[in-house]
């Protein structure tokens, strides 16, 4: 498995907390814009769109940078980007918290929850 490298990891806890600081403090978002378009410059990447959640409501999002180089087509706030392998780490995150809940048990065979046969 290949893991973030710690320094976007860092990343995007810093772009995680000014944004909840923001919401917080019910404040506009370009000390957050200026960080993420630093972050694109610094380290060389295309793009990404940024989205900030309370509840059930998307209170923030801004795309920054280029979600196609080739064709100059821009990120926007409601950009689709492909998910790799960090599926994988949010299935395993849910699985803990149903584990933590006693609704699942972590040594049982994956068989007994799914609808179809694995083994």
């Amino acid at each position: 498995m290949k893991l973030l490298p710690i320094p976007h990891f860092l990343s995007i806890i810093i772009i995680l907390v000014v944004g909840i600081v923001c919401i917080a403090a019910k404040k506009d978002m370009p000390e957050l814009e200026e960080y993420i378009n630093y972050k694109l410059q610094r380290d060389h990447r295309p793009g990404l769109a940024v989205a900030l959640v309370h509840g059930k409501n998307i209170v923030w999002s801004k795309g920054s940078g280029y979600a196609d180089l080739e064709l100059q087509k821009k990120v926007m706030g409601k950009t689709i980007f492909g998910t790799a392998s960090i599926t994988k780490s949010f299935t395993a995150a849910a699985i803990f918290q149903l584990f933590e809940k006693t609704l699942v048990n972590i040594d049982d065979p994956v068989d007994k929850y799914l609808p179809f046969q694995v083994r």
